[in-house]
């Protein structure tokens, strides 16, 4: 005979906020051609090899690139490729 015992949910911890991206981390992750505007991936990661080009276009033409598992616009991330932060606003 089985005895079945019910199993106790722990409460959900909350998660920890990530930190936000830096240049110092996106230049570790991707290169950047400012006459092209493209993206090309700088390191082998998750299925994505050295020099495959970045990103995939949104239904509304916007191009996105996740990285450490946050989506950001590849325009928000041209502008802080160059100044060395993200823009207030829309670019």
């Amino acid at each position: 005979m089985r005895i079945l015992q019910a199993k106790i949910k722990k409460p959900a911890q909350p998660r920890a906020k990530k930190p936000e991206l830096t240049q110092i981390r996106l230049k570790q992750v991707l290169k950047y051609n400012p006459d092209t505007g493209v993206f090309k991936w700088r390191q082998d990661i998750g299925g994505r090899n050295d020099g495959d080009i970045a990103g995939t276009k949104r239904d509304d033409g916007r191009i996105v690139i996740r990285i450490d598992g946050k989506d950001h616009g590849a325009n928000r991330l041209a502008w802080l490729y160059i100044r060395g932060e993200f823009p207030d606003g829309e670019v």
